[in-house]
C-alpha cells in the first residue's frame, strides 16, 4: 500500500473525528437514504447497509475476491485506535463507535473520476454521539485546518492533506476536495432520486453514461473497432447500473441489475417453456430467452477479440435462426458419460433445414414419431449417438432415444412439470441455469471422472436473468449465508 494512501486514510479518519467534536447534539432526525447525497458529476457510489454489515457479512466476499477490506482499513489506521482508547486489533466497528459514529445505520462512499487530474472521493457516515470522543479530537490533525461553511453544512478543510468534512444535521460528509463536499451538501436541498431501492445488501451504483464520461470504457476494441455504437445501444436499454451482494431467503447472492433509462416498466414476459421438456431429475438445466437484437448490437465487441470472434460468428448466426428461447440440460449419466438434451424453437420452419445442414444431416429423417421427424447421428464416437427430432418449429436433440420420446410426449401434451424450483422460474423469467448435484445418484457420480474431493451432492447454485418493473438483473445465488457466495466468488476469481 502506498504511503500516500495511508496518509489519506489516516487524514480522513482524523478529520472525521475532528468533525465529531463540533457536532455534539447534532443528531436531530432520521438519516435519509445516503444515496440521496450522490453528488452531481460523480462516477459511482458504494452503498453500505451499515459498517456492521460490511464487517460481519460483506467482508468475506471481498476477501474471497482477494481484497481484505476490513484488514486493509484496520492496518492503515495506525495509532488512531490507541488515541481513541481502543485496544490494538479491535474490530473496525469498535474504532468507529469510539469515534462517535453509528455503525448500525446506512453509509455511502462516492467517487468522481474527472477527465483529467486526481480522482475525488467522498463519504457520508451517520453520527451516533460525538460527546464521548469530543476531548480526543484536537490531536488528530497534522496541522490546523481552515474552517468554512457551505449552506447549512459547516466544517473544515486541510489543503495540505487534501481532506475535509462538513457537518450536516446527523451526518458527517467527508471529501478529498471542497467540490466533492459541496456536491454532497447541495443534495440536502435537492436529493438525488435513485431508482435503486436500498436493502440489506452492499451495492455499487453507477451507469454506463457515468463510466463512459469518466473514461473507464475504451473508445475502441483491441483490433481498432470503434465501440461507440455498442455503448449507445447499452445506454438505450439501461440507465442506472447496480452491482450488489447480500442475503435473502436462506441464500446469498451477487447480482448485476440494470434499470430502464426512462423508468418504464417492462411488460411481463411470456413464461419460458423449454425446461418443461426435460426430465424432472435433470441435475443441470439451462433455459434462455433469445434476444437476436442484443446479439447483433454487441457483435462488434465479441468480434473484436480474436479468441471469441469465431465463436461469436456462430452465436450471432444461430441467434438469428432461433425463435424465442433455447434450453439445454444434463439429464443424467450413462456408462460414465453425461447424457444431455437440447430443446429450442426456430424463428421460421425453413430454418430447420439450415440447422440440419449445420448439424451434418445429409440424409433425410430416420423415422417419424407422432408427426415428428427423427434424425439419428449414430456412433459419433464409441458408445455415443445423438438423436434429433423436429416438429413444426420445435427442435429437440438428446443422446437417449427413450428420453427423446418422453420429451415429444410432453411437447404434444403441453406439460408444465419442471425440474427447477418455482422461485428460479420467478427470478429467472428471462433465463436461468439451475444446478443441483444432489440429483446425480452416488453410483453415477462415482463413474464420472471427477476429483475425489468433489462431492456433487453439495454442488447447488443458480444463475438467473430476470426482469421486474423497470429493472433487469443477472443474479448468482447459492444456499446459505454470504460465506457461500464468497466461496463462489473465490472460485470464479
Amino acid at each position: 500500500m502506498m504511503k500516500r494512501d495511508k496518509r489519506v486514510l489516516k487524514g480522513v479518519t482524523g478529520l472525521l473525528l475532528a468533525a465529531l467534536a463540533v457536532c455534539a447534539g447534532a443528531v436531530t432526525a432520521q438519516a435519509q437514504n445516503p444515496l440521496g447525497y450522490f453528488p452531481e458529476g460523480a462516477t459511482a457510489a458504494l452503498y453500505l447497509p451499515s459498517i456492521d454489515f460490511l464487517e460481519q457479512k460483506a467482508a468475506p466476499v471481498a476477501e474471497a475476491a482477494g481484497f481484505d477490506a476490513v484488514g486493509e482499513l484496520t492496518g492503515m489506521l495506525g495509532d488512531l485506535p490507541a488515541k481513541l482508547g481502543v485496544a490494538p486489533g479491535a474490530p473496525l466497528s469498535e474504532v468507529f463507535k469510539a469515534a462517535g459514529l453509528d455503525t448500525s445505520k446506512p453509509a455511502a462512499l462516492f467517487l468522481k473520476k474527472p477527465g483529467a487530474g486526481m480522482d475525488e472521493y467522498g463519504a457520508l457516515i451517520p453520527v451516533a454521539s460525538a460527546e464521548a470522543a469530543a476531548d480526543k479530537m484536537k490531536s488528530i490533525f497534522d496541522s490546523d485546518p481552515a474552517e468554512y461553511a457551505e449552506g447549512d453544512a459547516k466544517g473544515f478543510f486541510n489543503d495540505t492533506q487534501k481532506l475535509g468534512f462538513a457537518i450536516l444535521a446527523d451526518k458527517v460528509l467527508l471529501g478529498s476536495t471542497t467540490d466533492m463536499i459541496k456536491g454532497m451538501a447541495a443534495r440536502a436541498a435537492a436529493p438525488y432520486q435513485s431508482p435503486y431501492e436500498t436493502g440489506a445488501e452492499i451495492a455499487l451504483v453507477t451507469s454506463v453514461t457515468r463510466l463512459q464520461d469518466a473514461g473507464v470504457f475504451p473508445a475502441t476494441a483491441p483490433n481498432g473497432q470503434p465501440l461507440a455504437s455498442v455503448y449507445d445501444y447499452l445506454k438505450g436499454i439501461m440507465g442506472e447500473v447496480v452491482l450488489a451482494a447480500g442475503e435473502a431467503q436462506g441464500e446469498s447472492y451477487v447480482r448485476l441489475a440494470m434499470a430502464a433509462p426512462s423508468g418504464a416498466v417492462t411488460p411481463p414476459a411470456e413464461a419460458l417453456k423449454m425446461h418443461t421438456l426435460f426430465p424432472e431429475n435433470s441435475p443441470v438445466v439451462l433455459n434462455l430467452r433469445n434476444d437476436a437484437a442484443f446479439m447483433q448490437a454487441v457483435r462488434p465487441l465479441i468480434m473484436a477479440s480474436p479468441q471469441a470472434a469465431q465463436v461469436g460468428m456462430y452465436i450471432s448466426l444461430i441467434s438469428g435462426m432461433i425463435g424465442k428461447e433455447v434450453g439445454l440440460a444434463l439429464t443424467g449419466v450413462n456408462n460414465g458419460m453425461p447424457d444431455g438434451m437440447l430443446a429450442m424453437d426456430v424463428a421460421k420452419p425453413e430454418s430447420i433445414k439450415m440447422l440440419m445442414g449445420m448439424a451434418g444431416a445429409k440424409d433425410g429423417p430416420k423415422e417419424q414419431i407422432n408427426g415428428a421427424d427423427i434424425y439419428a447421428f449414430e456412433n459419433i464416437r464409441e458408445g455415443l449417438s445423438v438423436f434429433l427430432a423436429t416438429k413444426e418449429t420445435s427442435v429437440i436433440a438428446t443422446t437417449n432415444m427413450d428420453a427423446l420420446k418422453a420429451s415429444l410426449e410432453k411437447l404434444d401434451a403441453g406439460a408444465s412439470a419442471t425440474p427447477v424450483a418455482q422461485k428460479t422460474l420467478d427470478r429467472g423469467n428471462n433465463g436461468f441455469i439451475a444446478i443441483n448435484g444432489g440429483k446425480v445418484s452416488p453410483e453415477a457420480a462415482a463413474a464420472l471422472p471427477l476429483p475425489a474431493t468433489v462431492d456433487l451432492s453439495e454442488v447447488n447454485a443458480e444463475v438467473t436473468l430476470g426482469g421486474k418493473g423497470p429493472w433487469n438483473e443477472l443474479r448468482v445465488s447459492v444456499p446459505g449465508d454470504m460465506k457461500g457466495i464468497a466461496e463462489w466468488v473465490s472460485g470464479a476469481v
